[in-house]
């Protein structure tokens, strides 16, 4: 891959992010404000144009909800949020570290990402109080990354915490499992450096995905078993690859 098309790669994923958190933030400051559908609009172009823009070839199993819904899987890397965009009309709940990352953060704010400080548990409280309007009153549906962190073995059972919420407020679940190849490439994970790892994504000349959702489920009688029982569904897949 010649070094011109690397930094034209590198450019047109920054500026696709830069137009699509700008152009929410307009509509947000209108007088009609911003709908759930010219939300859903927007991520869904922005998400379909990164993963084109990073050659992502995509294999989809399954079919998400319509309706809104908790979204709960597996977590390898920042791209895991365009892939569900393309599929899924969402807003996410993710680590508060993501809200100062340049041009990125700020899109995830305006879409009305619920940020988490992972070693607050009154942030916890806050997060969890967050997603039911969200749900049963916004009309999103949440996605949530029951590992916590990125990880290319999920060897560390799910926080059960969502699956909780899910009972709590009457919410229904579907699960999804992401894998990639190359899949280290990919992943986010250890001390990598977001700059650096998106400079070495945009030189990869094909990345490979699957993105399979399960069937939507009811609200669980227990929330930690039902944790580990997906968890190891996810983590299956990642053994294949």
């Amino acid at each position: 891959m010649g070094s011109l098309d690397r930094v034209g790669r590198f450019c047109r994923t920054l500026a696709l992010t830069q137009k699509s958190a700008s152009s929410l933030i307009r509509a947000e400051n209108s007088r009609q404000g911003r709908s759930v559908e010219y939300t859903h609009h927007i991520m869904q172009s922005w998400a379909q144009g990164l993963l084109d823009t990073l050659r992502v070839d995509v294999e989809y199993a399954g079919k998400p909800s319509p309706e809104p819904t908790l979204f709960i899987g597996n977590h390898v890397s920042y791209l895991d949020i365009p892939l569900l965009m393309s599929r899924a009309p969402v807003v996410f709940l993710a680590k508060k570290e993501l809200a100062s990352w340049p041009i990125f953060g700020r899109a995830m704010r305006s879409v009305g990402t619920v940020f988490v400080d992972r070693g607050s548990p009154g942030s916890r409280k806050v997060a969890a109080e967050a997603i039911a309007p969200a749900v049963h009153e916004g009309g999103y549906s949440v996605a949530v990354f029951a590992s916590g962190t990125t990880s290319i073995t999920e060897d560390k059972p799910w926080r059960w915490g969502a699956f909780s919420i899910a009972k709590r407020f009457n919410i229904p679940l579907q699960p999804f499992r992401l894998t990639y190849e190359p899949l280290r490439t990919v992943a986010y994970i250890d001390e990598d450096f977001f700059a650096s790892h998106l400079w070495s994504l945009v030189g990869t000349s094909k990345i490979k995905a699957r993105l399979e959702f399960a069937d939507r489920i009811p609200v669980v009688e227990d929330p930690e078993a039902e944790a580990r029982r997906w968890w190891q569904w996810a983590r299956d897949g990642l053994t294949r690859v």
